[in-house]
């Protein structure tokens, strides 16, 4: 199956919007901060034909899914995934974190490993640092000169409907997460991916997740920048998709 499906799950005890696509081994996004279903668009697609059934949610506050108007801590992001886990009756998915998603996504395989047969993060912030929340903010334009118009346009298209609350509340709260101190409680198989022209995540703070959790490896995009499953779409997904058709069952 190679068509995006939207569904509507009940978590916590309100409507929470998805899409899927494709059939195979089945992984659960954990999106960039703002990022809604509408930008992982064709990412649904390129797993589908990678054999792979990829889900993305509309996080609480953002896309189509109703959440605090302050937005949400990481661990309560994890936790509500969790929910659509439950609600979607998948027990144990592989996880796709993708920059600020990646810590929810850490968190999900640290306090629930029961619940996560793999990672993949892919751009992943976190690894705590002096003025963080700052120095990824003066990275922003850097980053943005570096992506690709249809990347900008794709990112842009979110962003001018995101609340602005809840995107400042989610993250401040996730620039207080770290992730690092528990990354000894993760056993699942992990994959770290980094692009080589990102200035928001620099090397060394992926070298430290790789070197925090047993048996975890990294792979360079040499093209990527920081939207690294759409603005090297063509290199990330036949990486992730092997590694998550290696180590997810099938459901």
């Amino acid at each position: 199956m190679s068509e995006t499906r939207q569904g509507w799950a009940t978590v916590w005890g309100k409507r929470a919007h998805y899409a899927e696509a494709g059939a195979g081994p089945t992984v659960l996004v954990a999106p960039g901060l703002g990022l809604s279903t509408r930008f992982y668009e064709p990412v649904l697609m390129s797993f589908a034909h990678a054999g792979v059934r990829l889900i993305v949610p509309d996080l609480p506050g953002f896309g189509r899914t109703k959440g605090p108007a302050t937005g949400m801590a990481v661990p309560d992001v994890a936790r509500w995934l969790l929910g659509l886990a439950d609600a979607l009756q998948l027990q144990r998915p592989g996880w796709l974190g993708h920059s600020v998603g990646c810590q929810a996504a850490l968190e999900i395989a640290a306090a629930a490993p029961e619940r996560a047969a793999a990672l993949a993060l892919a751009a992943p912030t976190g690894v705590p640092a002096r003025f963080r929340l700052a120095r990824q903010l003066l990275a922003l334009p850097c980053a943005a000169a570096r992506e690709p118009a249809r990347v900008l346009l794709a990112v842009l298209r979110d962003y001018v409907r995101v609340p602005l609350g809840a995107y400042l509340g989610s993250w401040i709260r996730a620039g207080a997460d770290h992730p690092v101190g528990r990354l000894d409680l993760i056993r699942c198989p992990t994959l770290l991916l980094v692009g080589a022209r990102d200035p928001i995540v620099p090397w060394r703070d992926v070298a430290r997740l790789r070197d925090g959790i047993a048996g975890s490896r990294i792979t360079v995009i040499r093209r990527g920048c920081h939207a690294l499953p759409l603005d090297a779409m063509d290199v990330f997904t036949p990486a992730v998709a092997d590694f998550f058709r290696g180590v997810v069952p099938f459901d």
